[in-house]
């Protein structure tokens, strides 16, 4: 049997008051990664860095990026929310929140201390561009991992090198990065390999062949075919 009234009456006499409200906010899509917590506290998501509670150092949690914003969460739980970055790569969100009360000396977190003396092992001029570093950042601990990244340059019996590359870059002044510090360490081996010293030993130079007995003269093979001068 076909009802009475148009579909306007049904919707607003039967059917409106069975709806639920709709969502504060449009829908959106996400993208999820997994990150593990840098001994700063931070994750690091296409190329920016956010902060997370700093108990959480050394775990694995889940980053939810959104058009706007940037969740990070450990079980399932949300455990730091933040705009998300745009622009400049290497840029730090970071909430005060999630510091901890002091950088104390452990095995989980990396301090201003622990930074200078490894730089000391290596050298004044590297620990003096290791301090700028640290100063250069308006929060201290975002410079940690450009630090730990400068220092490892010192491997595989590098440490001369570091040293001479932090010298020379003391000296010329500006912002110590990493790669500055890298590709002044690659123009010093460069430099060295094109010395004179490095080319050719020092002393006189011997010619082998004068003795080696296989090369003869012209003279030699003149006198063989019964040649003359002219010929």
């Amino acid at each position: 049997e076909r009802a009475e009234g148009s579909r306007d009456d049904a919707f607003f006499g039967e059917e409106r008051a069975a709806l639920n409200p709709l969502p504060g906010a449009p829908f959106e899509l996400y993208e999820w990664r997994r990150c593990k917590v840098s001994p700063d506290y931070h994750v690091q998501c296409d190329h920016m860095r956010y902060s997370v509670p700093h108990r959480l150092v050394g775990r694995t949690v889940d980053v939810r990026l959104g058009a706007a914003s940037v969740a990070i969460l450990d079980g399932g739980e949300t455990v730091a929310e933040h705009r998300r970055l745009r622009g400049r790569k290497g840029q730090y969100s970071t909430d005060p929140a999630h510091m901890p009360p002091e950088h104390l000396e452990a095995q989980s977190l990396w301090t201003r201390e622990w930074f200078e003396r490894r730089a000391g092992e290596v050298g004044p001029e590297t620990k003096r561009l290791i301090g700028s570093v640290l100063d250069a950042h308006p929060i201290e601990a975002q410079g940690y991992v450009p630090c730990s990244n400068i220092l490892s340059l010192s491997r595989r019996g590098r440490t001369a090198e570091l040293e001479a590359a932090c010298a020379k870059l003391n000296a010329s002044g500006g912002t110590a990065t990493y790669t500055r510090v890298k590709n002044t360490m690659a123009a010093l081996r460069a430099e060295a390999a094109s010395a004179p010293s490095a080319r050719q030993p020092t002393g006189q130079v011997v010619d082998r062949a004068e003795h080696a007995g296989r090369v003869r003269g012209a003279e030699y093979y003149r006198r063989r075919r019964g040649g003359s001068d002219a010929q």
